[in-house]
């Protein structure tokens, strides 16, 4: 009997939206490599009523949402609702993220979320919540979401933690900011972008995607001291920040997720920005 896996031998055409991002650009470069049509949009372009395929809806407002939140609403629910409202599609991924489970006990797909509108914070959170709502409101088993921890590679510019310890790292200074005892999921970009295409014939509506287990902040400092040669200094007594552990079940059973462990992964990843750098 075919899978999903199975699903993926014959070509097929997929409509990125949000494809000059950090995820995006990667899993329009997967896509491409694995011999499928893809079509790149940085926003969402109407285009009659031509079938625009498999959509993955990766547009979004990430570490400036609290200077943008009118454009961080906007590109998390209002351009989805237009494109969902729209658009001809054999399928439709909408990216959210692990963020919506601060303040819950586990992060599981089907347990509850706590959002408080007071705290001008949680607007990203908000937001995300009101665009997977959207979907899933929709009686169509064909729209779904995708909750993603935090993605890290080479090639993210970005404001993220993981970005500015690389940066820090190639600088030759470590300077961790949180106690060595925060932790959070971290999750490779390449096992992201492999399941990605998968997950467009999945059995579910929502997914987590993620590491499925939170990893200290300091040892990652150490493994990037260790592979960089670069020192590390811890601020004292900074404040322990500690995220939800990501329950994994659903996409290990499905897909026999197996994500790359973090050292590999960061191993794998300093190689690679140590490529970029030297260019």
């Amino acid at each position: 009997m075919s899978g999903p896996q199975d699903e993926q031998a014959r070509s097929e055409l997929f409509t990125v939206v949000g494809a000059r991002g950090f995820i995006g650009s990667s899993l329009v470069a997967h896509l491409q490599a694995l011999g499928h049509e893809v079509r790149a949009q940085d926003r969402y372009q109407p285009d009659g009523d031509e079938n625009l395929g498999h959509v993955i809806f990766a547009a979004g407002v990430t570490a400036d949402f609290r200077w943008r939140p009118i454009d961080t609403m906007d590109a998390h629910v209002s351009a989805l609702s237009q494109m969902l409202a729209t658009a001809t599609f054999e399928s439709f991924l909408y990216f959210s993220s692990t963020r919506v489970y601060e303040g819950a006990a586990e992060g599981l797909e089907d347990g509850p979320l706590a959002i408080n509108p007071n705290d001008p914070l949680q607007l990203y959170n908000a937001s995300k919540v009101a665009g997977e709502a959207l979907c899933l409101a929709l009686p169509r088993e064909d729209v779904r979401v995708v909750r993603l921890s935090n993605v890290f590679g080479a090639r993210d510019r970005s404001d993220a933690l993981m970005s500015a310890l690389l940066g820090e790292a190639d600088n030759g200074a470590i300077q961790l900011r949180t106690s060595r005892q925060s932790a959070k999921d971290f999750v490779l970009i390449d096992d992201v972008v492999n399941l990605i295409p998968k997950l467009v014939h999945g059995r579910h509506r929502l997914y987590n995607l993620a590491f499925g287990q939170n990893q200290p902040i300091g040892e990652i400092v150490d493994i990037l001291a260790e592979l960089s040669g670069a020192s590390a200094a811890f601020t004292p007594d900074a404040e322990i920040v500690m995220f939800p552990p990501i329950n994994v079940a659903r996409i290990q059973d499905e897909f026999g997720f197996q994500p790359t462990p973090i050292k590999d992964a960061l191993s794998r990843v300093w190689r690679e920005y140590q490529g970029m750098t030297d260019d």
